[in-house]
């Protein structure tokens, strides 16, 4: 399966959803696009399936605010490939299970799983913790693996993080990929047409990006994405008893 059937998996999954239930008319009028050019996007054949291009998969994540690159990144994990594979391989991270709102959140592992698969979040918790986040389900987890972060972040930590914050809009700390298959779990701060990459640990190197240039206008191992801001970290100690 490539990118362009990927894409087309993930948009008819998402008309398939409320608010639309399948009608493919109210998802185009909802996005402003014609019930041929919708038809074009969903077609295997036309264009030999590359009808759902990169900048139509831009312009929708941005209509409806949804994260970024929710498109192109992998829906279920092939968990026999690690995360930077899964990336440069063109494998979409994202994974969301089934929640049973009158009960539990099931909060997914986007990357950087460490030794969990999911975390069960009871529901007034998820709601105390995370606000109307938890409610669109925009809410995910990582395991640090590094002490780049330290002391705010350290190794083992669970970084729950809002996938609705496709952008470094304001200084703070987010999960992204740059420099190739690489992700990143750092602070940003903006300076004009750089962002400044922080790191709290200052045993460990910062540097800068330059947002001046688009991503389509970059080697592949430049691109930056973001993929969600930061919004809580706990900290856990796996011990073995002696």
């Amino acid at each position: 399966m490539d990118m362009h059937e990927h894409r087309r998996e993930r948009l008819k999954d998402l008309i398939s959803k409320p608010p639309y239930n399948g009608e493919r008319k109210a998802f185009a009028e909802a996005v402003g696009i014609s019930l041929s050019r919708l038809s074009q996007m969903l077609s295997p054949s036309f264009r030999e399936g590359k009808g759902f291009g990169e900048k139509m998969a831009r312009k929708l994540e941005e209509i409806l605010r949804l994260p970024n690159l929710y498109f192109d990144l992998d829906y279920l994990v092939d968990d026999s490939l690690d995360d930077a594979a899964r990336i440069k391989s063109g494998r979409r991270i994202f994974r969301h299970a089934p929640t049973d709102k009158d009960r539990s959140f099931t909060v997914p592992f986007n990357i950087n799983a460490g030794p969990f698969s999911k975390i069960e979040v009871r529901q007034e918790a998820m709601f105390s913790l995370f606000g109307n986040a938890a409610f669109v389900n925009s809410i995910s987890v990582a395991y640090a693996k590094d002490d780049s972060m330290a002391p705010t972040i350290s190794s083992g930590d669970l970084v729950f993080f809002d996938m609705a914050h496709g952008e470094a809009t304001e200084d703070g700390i987010y999960i992204f990929v740059y420099g190739g298959p690489y992700v990143h779990i750092k602070r940003l701060q903006r300076a004009g047409s750089m962002l400044r990459v922080i790191c709290d640990n200052d045993m460990f190197s910062s540097w800068e990006i330059d947002l001046s240039i688009p991503n389509t206008e970059k080697d592949k191992s430049e691109i930056f994405a973001v993929l969600g801001k930061v919004v809580k970290v706990f900290s856990i100690a796996i011990k073995t008893p002696t």
